[in-house]
């Protein structure tokens, strides 16, 4: 219980997620999906990614690996939570920063 309080608390002031705004119930679930799919898969990228855009920025680079531990743990456990309640679009968790880019 403190473990799931520790990670809902700071995601809980970002944003909502991009597939809220979707004006149908079945192009919210879709959304869900399709978002939860992505951050579940492709959490583990920001593993490296930040560190690397901590590196590029000239930032202190264990800020860029903690951030980027704590994404890969965010996204990854938050994608999957949105694939198990995508038939329920009331529940969403935010993810820091929106979740994974692809782009």
């Amino acid at each position: 219980m403190l473990v799931m309080a520790c990670f809902l608390a700071p995601a809980a002031w970002a944003a909502p997620s991009p597939w809220t705004e979707a004006p149908t119930y079945s192009e919210k679930v879709k959304g869900k999906l399709d978002y939860g799919f992505k951050n579940f898969l492709g959490g583990w990228t920001e593993l490296f990614t930040e560190p690397k855009a901590s590196w590029d920025g000239d930032k202190n680079m264990a800020e860029g690996l903690f951030r980027g531990i704590w994404h890969t743990i965010a996204y990854t456990g938050g994608g999957g939570l949105h694939v198990l309640t995508a038939v329920i679009p009331a529940i969403d968790v935010p993810l820091p920063e929106g979740g994974v880019s692809f782009e």
